[in-house]
C-alpha cells in the first residue's frame, strides 16, 4: 500500500510539473488562438483565387478553357477543363498534385454537388488512334515534373449531374472555405457540347 502511494505521489508531483512547464513555455490560450490566426493570415495572403486563377507562393494555375464532354460510356456527361500551370518555385513540380488545390460544384435546383475528378474523357474526342493518343499524352503529362519557371497546359475532366445548371470553382488548400474566396462561376449554358475532335 505504501509503495502505491508513492508512486501515485510522484505521478501527481511530475504531472504539476508537466502542466507548469506547458503553460509557461506556450503562454495563454488567448496568446496561442493568436498566434494560429496569425499564422492562417499568412496563409492567406500567400494565395490569390480571382477570375479563374489560383495562385500560391508555388505555383500559378488558370482555367483556360472549359467545355462539355459526353463519354459514350457515361450515362451523364462531362467537364473539361483545360488548364495553365506556372511552376514559381525553385523545385520541380507535380501537376497532378496541384489538381487537389482547386474543387469544383454544381449548383442544382435542389443542392450543391461535389464534382468527382476523373470523368472518362478517353472517349468523348473520338474513338481514333489519333484522338486517343492525344489523350493518353494528356494523361501522362500529369505525372511528369513541370521544371522550375516553366509551364504548361494540363488537362482534368470533372463529372456533371447535368450540362445546364452553373458551375462554381473554388480553391481547396489548407482550411480555408468557400466564405473565403469568391467564387469562379462557369456558365455552362454559354458551352457548345463536344462530341469529337481533340
Amino acid at each position: 500500500m505504501r509503495k502505491l502511494t508513492i508512486i501515485l505521489l510522484l505521478s501527481s508531483t511530475l504531472l504539476l510539473s508537466a502542466c507548469g512547464n506547458y503553460n509557461d513555455t506556450t503562454g495563454t490560450p488567448a496568446e496561442k488562438l493568436e498566434t494560429v490566426t496569425a499564422k492562417e493570415k499568412a496563409e492567406k495572403d500567400d494565395l490569390s483565387f480571382k477570375a479563374g486563377v489560383l495562385e500560391t507562393q508555388t505555383y500559378k494555375l488558370k482555367i483556360i478553357n472549359t467545355e462539355i464532354i459526353q463519354s459514350a460510356s457515361a450515362e451523364k456527361p462531362g467537364l473539361y477543363v483545360s488548364f495553365e500551370l506556372t511552376n514559381k518555385s525553385e523545385e520541380t513540380l507535380r501537376p497532378f498534385d496541384v489538381l487537389y488545390d482547386i474543387g469544383f460544384k454544381q449548383q442544382t435546383a435542389a443542392s450543391s454537388m461535389e464534382m468527382t475528378s476523373g470523368y472518362r474523357s478517353f472517349d468523348a474526342f473520338g474513338q481514333d488512334a489519333k484522338s486517343v493518343n492525344i489523350m493518353t499524352e494528356r494523361q501522362n503529362a500529369l505525372s511528369d515534373d513541370l521544371e522550375p519557371g516553366k509551364t504548361m497546359k494540363i488537362y482534368n475532366a470533372y463529372s456533371l449531374d447535368n450540362p445546364t445548371d452553373e458551375v462554381q470553382v473554388f480553391p481547396t488548400i489548407n482550411n480555408f472555405n468557400n466564405d473565403d474566396f469568391d467564387a469562379y462561376v462557369i456558365d455552362l449554358t454559354e458551352l457548345t457540347p463536344k462530341n469529337n475532335g481533340a
